[in-house]
């Protein structure tokens, strides 16, 4: 007699194939640290959701990691919620093999259920990548292999199985939420601080503006009141400045506070970026230019006052003109990968566009876009014009992202054309101000709410749809006064200025290959606490089999499941990916941990999977992290 158990592994490692912490000399020295030299693994397990309604089936994990001439790494997991162990100091390269399987014993006894192998590249420092397995497994006997395979039990490849579990997943292309967001633990949580008020090095005016973060984690920071740039360590160490017609490093002293037009002197600097060499730009607001310097501070190239001119130049007199290549106020400013410098020209009302080498390329603003002669100043809240031009981004796709003083954030394509606006204003405050942008390495969009209390930092998706916010008033950690301009570290976390309180925040990131978050209704995140939201729906993208099937089961995971909540699911399928069928509901309830419910009768090609998320209670929601289907 045979018998039949359907058993799925879900695994999830971090491999060389999606890199979150890129391989980068550390320190100003350019010595490469232990994370540079060395790769570490962290594999998280969950116990197959396909068994729970037999959970005597599959009692443990174990997984091995083999790389010829290495020392073999193992681990076990037993029955549980999902847990993380970790292969650390490994050696980078390529020829790694990861194998796994679930037994019916604890401590990986008893009949394997279920095995599968991945071939890994192991990248510097931490990486990301996931598979699942479904297998069949028939009686048998024999030795169980973990490296080879079960010998007796006659293992088979059976079926496939599409998993969402990650921030990645979740925040796919083609997902649509409303009331629901993806969230991280703790993300845009405080994690430490640096600054205070004075002079010396390390110390800032009560006017710190912008800052941007180059590839090893130095941070430039611009002081408006002592007219200089500052350069930090990821750890807030001051490095080296530059102002005051001179530019100098930590065993020194700074210059006495003041300006000047010299090509180290600066007046009121505002705007801050790097390109991919890790040179500098400052938009030198007052001296109505943009100044180009290499990592270390030498100056390299200027553009404004009508003119552009170089290391060994003069930099001419500062002219305001409305002119190409002339600034009125040069404000905030963003290169692109390929070079091309974005400047905020505010009191112009514009946006300036400038090649590698200085070159005026196109406008946008007042109206229009152009390459010839500007058209004049216009202040207006019009779609194309605006009344204070102030901070510029490019996102990953080449989309340009401004800010205006008017509440709002236009965006433009790659050759300047209008796309769309979307508005920045809250509940609490229907005037606030869009202030400085940044856009995370998820694509998410962090708009600053600016100008009188409350101050705090909204977080939007490319469309301008409004996901979450943080931020509160005041002085203690994680507090702001006048917060402004935001980077990414290469580790997720970021770093923002917060003016009035004279100091540079630290904040944990979101990880977007986190498994450990998942999906909850609006406004409950930490540490702020926005309006709520009593419901939510999130879909899935569509999920292609390739062909007509009869779609297998659904599961999903509930981490938390509150009085007065509760978690719904429902699927719909498309014959062709665009036209879709109504919501069929598959489970009228959840229960906290692993659900699964037989898709009877759903068939087709295309599948997308609903959650529905409710509470009566707007102080707790249920929390749902992984969402998948077999077919």
């Amino acid at each position: 007699m045979r018998r039949f158990v359907t058993g799925l592994l879900t695994l999830l490692a971090l491999c060389g194939c999606q890199t979150l912490v890129p391989a980068r000399p550390a320190g100003p020295q350019g010595v490469e640290s232990q994370a540079v030299q060395s790769a570490s693994l962290n594999i998280r397990l969950s116990l197959p959701r396909e068994t729970q309604a037999l959970p005597t089936n599959t009692q443990s994990i174990k997984v091995l990691l083999r790389k010829t001439g290495l020392t073999d790494r193992t681990a076990t997991v037993n029955t549980g919620t999902a847990t993380t162990v970790t292969f650390s100091a490994l050696p980078p390269g390529s020829g790694y093999t990861l194998y796994a399987a679930s037994y019916s014993g604890l401590n990986a006894t008893g009949t394997m259920l279920s095995w599968g192998t991945l071939p890994l590249t192991l990248a510097s420092g931490l990486n990301t990548a996931s598979f699942g397995l479904s297998v069949a497994v028939r009686s048998g006997t024999g030795v169980d292999d973990l490296v080879a395979g079960p010998a007796g039990n006659q293992a088979q490849q059976f079926g496939t199985q599409r998993l969402f579990t990650s921030m990645n997943d979740f925040n796919a292309p083609g997902a649509a939420a409303s009331g629901i967001e993806v969230f991280f633990p703790n993300q845009n949580a405080f994690l430490a601080k640096f600054g205070s008020l004075g002079a010396a090095n390390g110390q800032f005016s009560n006017s710190i503006q912008n800052l941007a973060i180059d590839s090893r984690d130095r941070i430039w920071v611009t002081d408006l009141g002592h007219s200089r740039v500052c350069q930090f360590d990821a750890n807030g160490n001051f490095l080296r400045g530059i102002g005051g017609g001179v530019t100098w490093t930590s065993a020194q002293a700074p210059p006495a506070t003041g300006s000047n037009a010299t090509n180290l002197g600066l007046n009121a600097p505002f705007g801050v970026a790097v390109d991919v060499n890790d040179n500098l730009y400052v938009a030198d607001s007052a001296n109505r230019r943009v100044m180009k310097y290499d990592p270390n501070g030498n100056f390299l190239m200027g553009i404004g006052n009508g003119t552009v001119w170089y290391a060994g130049t003069t930099a001419p007199a500062p002219v305001s003109g409305n002119a190409n290549g002339y600034f009125a106020n040069s404000y905030g400013i963003d290169v692109g990968p390929d070079g091309v410098i974005y400047v905020c020209d505010s009191n112009n009302h514009r946006v300036q566009v400038f090649s590698p080498s200085g070159a005026f390329i196109r406008g946008m603003g007042n109206g229009t876009t152009w390459t010839g002669a500007a058209p004049a100043p216009i202040a207006s809240d019009s779609a194309r014009y605006f009344t204070t031009s102030w901070h510029p981004k490019l996102d990953a796709n080449g989309l340009l992202y401004v800010t205006d003083n008017t509440s709002r954030v236009q965006v433009f394509d790659g050759n300047g054309n209008y796309l769309r606006t979307f508005s920045a204003v809250a509940p609490d405050k229907p005037t606030a101000a869009a202030g400085f942008l940044g856009i995370s390495p998820t694509g998410l969009l962090y708009v600053v709410n600016h100008g009188s209390q409350p101050y705090f930092t909204q977080i939007f998706t490319p469309q301008g749809v409004v996901l979450s916010r943080y931020g509160t008033y005041g002085t203690g950690d994680g507090q702001v006064n006048r917060p402004e301009a935001i980077e990414w570290a290469s580790d997720g976390t970021f770093y923002q200025t917060d003016r009035s309180n004279m100091r540079v925040l630290r904040y944990r990131g979101i990880q977007p290959n986190a498994v450990t978050g998942g999906l909850r209704l609006t406004g409950h995140r930490q540490p702020d606490t926005p309006a709520f939201s009593n419901s939510g729906t999130y879909d899935t993208p569509g999920i292609d089999a390739g062909a007509s099937t009869t779609w297998g089961s659904l599961f999903w995971n509930v981490a938390s499941q509150p009085t007065n909540t509760g978690v719904a699911t429902a699927v719909a399928t498309s014959s062709n990916g665009l036209d879709w069928g109504s919501w069929t509901a598959v489970a009228g309830s959840s229960a906290v941990g692993n659900n699964s419910a037989n898709l009877t009768g759903i068939s087709g090609r295309f599948l997308k999977v609903r959650v529905t998320l409710l509470t009566t209670d707007t102080s707790v929601s249920p929390e749902v992290q992984d969402v998948g289907v077999t077919y």
